[in-house]
């Protein structure tokens, strides 16, 4: 592991730091998967990992408690803590004070090493916090009574206004949005806080996972042959004489093996390079969201988070609506029906990447409402709705139950007479989606009476056809459900 000086703390921190937003929910929901999520930490730390990142809220408000379980068995001088307090919810020095003892009880530690101020948006916050009897006063105390050993601040406001903040001389550390796609846009933010001596530390490294979501789009980032985007985009980050650290949210010991790896060697990165990049990356790569989920609270019910991570491989794929309506039924299984936004603007107030999401969900609806009336079409071409004949779906599969999720938010209930077969026998009797509604085998379409089965995969539907075509001298017919029409083709 290559470690560098934190500005002018004396401290030395690893160059790749744990980012603590990433652990997935089916493992700190249950007390094993708690166990599991602080063996990834304890992972981190056997591999020379010190500057760990968490905020009490993440991870379903467990996110400092996942820490604090792991810190537990570990030797405090082997790590370095990073936490945060937002504004928003600690809008007073008191605030701010209660808000330190709650992280020091909940990661099991006596101090904090890195206390933020959270995501300043601009510098109208910045003054808000900065004010008599505001969060950075209470910041203060608790330097004074030895809780905190540093107070930084993190930021997602323009260069120029990062550069008013840093001159100001309040804070020892910094951490910002930056990685090999974005850099262009952050780079005076960047100087200007390494010009101040302040320690720099750069999340979204990966661009909240779109980078290794889309290796072929961003091959562009390697030097080396061989070499991940995942190596690419942390090398090109910490090979910056500005940087510190370089986060890297990670949920697994493979993770944190890989990315450990990228750090194995010295670091480079030339400025023709740089420049290559420059030419590379389009201004939209600067719009992308990082599904950091901060935009949660939807008063309509909304997972924007999902909508928009979807929407960036429309964007990514040059606007091919496949592309994001496969995201939608595979990624998150969520019906292709329209979002009802309120637009109350809530979510954009939140979003740390300025991103226009009102504007995107009605760019969105727009999108579903062509699919849906694409799929109305398919739906009555296998179905035949209107002679409300009994029909069968075959192989229940994924794309069998992208079927059904989509027709009950049509239709709102399944209005004609519909069977459920697979060859499977371990499916049989099961439901997969709609009470009641059970998982026959073959033999029963002909004791059933159904004389329509529509077969729900492309992939082997010649090879399902073959083993049911004996079936056609019942007076069985079959259909191939075309699978674009989930897709919007």
């Amino acid at each position: 592991m290559i470690y560098k000086e934190f500005g002018k703390t004396g401290i030395k921190v690893s160059a790749l730091g744990f980012g603590g937003l990433r652990f997935l929910e089916k493992d700190y929901s249950t007390a094993e998967g708690m166990d599991r999520c602080a063996q990834v930490i304890i992972k981190a730390v056997d591999c020379g990992i010190n500057y760990f990142d968490t905020a009490h809220d993440y991870c379903g408000n467990k996110g400092e408690i996942i820490f604090g379980h792991a810190f537990r068995q570990i030797e405090r001088s082997r790590y370095y803590i990073s936490v945060k307090s937002n504004i928003s919810y600690d809008p007073t020095a008191d605030d701010v004070m209660r808000r330190v003892e709650n992280s020091l009880k909940n990661l099991c530690v006596d101090y904090i090493d890195f206390f933020n101020m959270w995501a300043i948006m601009d510098l109208a916050q910045y003054q808000r916090i900065m004010a008599s009897g505001g969060p950075y006063e209470g910041a203060l105390r608790a330097k004074d009574k030895g809780l905190i050993k540093h107070i930084c601040f993190s930021a997602h406001c323009s260069g120029g206004e990062i550069e008013t903040i840093v001159k100001d001389g309040a804070y020892a550390g910094v951490t910002l949005s930056y990685n090999a796609l974005n850099f262009r846009y952050r780079e005076k933010g960047l100087h200007a806080a390494y010009a101040q001596g302040l320690g720099v530390v750069t999340m979204n490294s990966l661009a909240g996972g779109m980078i290794p979501l889309n290796p072929d789009y961003f091959s562009y980032l390697c030097t080396e042959p061989g070499q991940s985007v995942v190596d690419a985009a942390l090398r090109f980050n910490a090979a910056h004489n500005e940087i510190a650290v370089v986060l890297s949210g990670m949920s697994t010991k493979e993770q944190v093996v890989e990315n450990v790896r990228c750090f194995d060697r010295p670091l480079i990165v030339s400025d023709r390079h740089i420049k290559h990049l420059k030419r590379k990356n389009s201004p939209l790569l600067n719009t992308l969201c990082t599904g950091c989920n901060y935009c949660a609270g939807c008063p309509a019910g909304l997972e924007i988070h999902k909508l928009m991570m979807s929407y960036n491989r429309y964007l990514l794929s040059g606007k091919n609506i496949d592309e994001f309506l496969e995201s939608l039924n595979k990624d998150w299984e969520m019906p292709l029906s329209e979002k009802q936004c309120l637009e109350c603007g809530e979510c954009e107030n939140k979003c740390t990447q300025h991103i226009p999401i009102m504007k995107r969900i009605a760019d969105i609806n727009s999108l579903l409402s062509k699919a849906c009336a694409s799929l109305k079409d398919e739906y009555n071409r296998c179905f035949d709705r209107e002679k409300k004949q009994k029909v069968g779906l075959y192989a229940i599969g994924a794309q069998a139950k992208a079927i059904l999720r989509n027709y009950l938010n049509i239709y709102e209930k399944i209005d004609f007479p519909l069977f459920l077969f697979d060859g499977d026998k371990k499916k049989w009797g099961t439901d997969p989606l709609i009470p009641d509604m059970y998982i026959r085998p073959p033999e029963d379409i002909i004791t059933m009476g159904v004389k329509r089965v529509v077969i729900c995969s492309e992939l082997y539907y010649d090879q399902i056809l073959s083993s049911l075509i004996y079936l056609e001298k019942y007076g069985v017919k079959f259909l191939k459900f075309d699978g674009s029409k989930l897709r919007g083709k």
